[in-house]
């Protein structure tokens, strides 16, 4: 921006005012070279020299700092350290099979905006319409960061972790119990489903008030949760 005013200082009849003189100084840093303007001073010949060799180096710093820039934002948006900010979207809770088989369908329908939570390091899907976010389900701050309140459609999933499934199916109830305090905490209704993995648990999550479905792990889970989403207008 300097040079901009330097060049409409050293050479006021070629470069009539600063904003032809910044035109002059971009059009050189960034080699495009255009040619519509050229210093006729020696003064202005000679900045122009200066501008060329330092202006560039300033260019290429900024534009490695940009790309640096874009890559860092990469890579915190895949170890699911961003909140999500947006709203209307799919929230899944859990990676699975059946996870990415649901996601598949959802994007196949047309979904644009699914909403992923785990604990895994990075996200296990590469998909721009998918948003990953890293933390426990059972901890409420991490259900607020993926913005649970926004969302139109909540999906448990069974985590699948080698242990037995009374185990597993209870670490989904206590996942549901934190949505349910958060739901009734804000006075929020959000369509439910949950996997339970023995159907003799079934009963205990009957009684959570917030599931609008359940749905036994033997039976065609993801199937059954997309065909249940879009009849339940919740695109």
């Amino acid at each position: 921006m300097l040079s901009s005013f330097v060049f409409y200082f050293l050479e006021p009849d070629t470069y009539k005012t600063p904003f032809i003189g910044f035109w002059y100084v971009m059009s050189t840093i960034s080699q495009q070279g255009y040619g519509d303007f050229l210093p006729d001073t020696v003064s202005g010949e000679i900045y122009a020299i200066f501008l060329y060799f330092i202006g560039i180096g300033i260019f290429g710093v900024i534009i490695s700092k940009w790309v640096e820039g874009v890559n860092q934002y990469r890579q915190i948006k895949e170890e699911g350290a961003l909140d999500y900010l947006g709203s209307g979207h799919i929230l899944l809770i859990n990676w699975s099979k059946k996870t990415k088989d649901t996601i598949e369908q959802l994007i196949a329908e047309g979904y644009k905006d699914i909403v992923l939570v785990d604990n895994l390091d990075k996200t296990p899907i590469q998909s721009n319409k998918v948003h990953y976010i890293k933390g426990l389900p059972t901890n409420k701050e991490t259900l607020h960061k993926a913005n649970i309140l926004k969302s139109k459609a909540l999906i448990i999933f069974s985590k699948e972790v080698d242990t037995d499934d009374t185990s597993i199916d209870g670490r989904t109830l206590l996942t549901s119990l934190a949505v349910q305090e958060i739901l009734y905490k804000n006075n929020t209704d959000i369509h439910t489903t949950v996997e339970v993995l023995n159907d003799q648990h079934e009963i205990y999550f009957s009684n959570i008030a917030v599931i609008n479905q359940i749905i036994v792990s033997h039976r065609i889970f993801s199937s059954t949760v997309t065909l249940s989403l879009i009849q339940n207008d919740k695109f």
